[in-house]
């Protein structure tokens, strides 16, 4: 039976959705977290679950959307197969667009790889481009650097 790799993108999606990496906030967004004490009565802050009102079909149909490609590197095509390798950073990832602080909702999700998803992180926008057509585009004059 074939796996299914946009079963495995939503798995990792709700993941997310619940972990500490899911915030892309600042080290100050720990702080503004609500205290809640656990059952064994130790106090910790409290961690507000990210929406997840994605299906792995709307996942797909982003994909198709991108031509299979990098949201953020539209020349570079995704393997799917990637999914089920561990730690790979060729694996297509979700990344939560245009607010990354928002949750994996309709509208608000991407596909990218997991290289470029964990590089951006919060990284506005523009500045990220920006970075990119420098890797990518015309190479900087380092001339005037010496």
């Amino acid at each position: 039976m074939a796996r299914d790799p946009f079963k495995k993108m939503m798995s990792n999606v709700n993941m997310s959705s619940q972990n500490q990496g899911s915030t892309r906030g600042n080290l100050n967004s720990k702080l503004k977290r609500e205290l809640a004490v656990s059952k064994e009565g130790r106090i910790y802050r409290y961690k507000k679950q990210l929406e997840v009102g994605i299906t792995k079909d709307d996942l797909e149909k982003q994909f198709k959307k991108q031509k299979g490609c990098d949201y953020w590197m539209p020349h570079y095509q995704i393997d799917l197969n990637e999914i089920f390798v561990p730690h790979s950073i060729k694996a297509p990832s979700v990344d939560r667009w245009p607010d990354p602080k928002g949750g994996y909702v309709k509208g608000n999700f991407v596909i990218t790889t997991r290289f470029m998803n964990l590089g951006r992180s919060n990284y506005p926008e523009d500045k990220f481009q920006e970075f990119l057509k420098e890797m990518f585009g015309e190479p900087t004059k380092i001339e005037k650097y010496f």
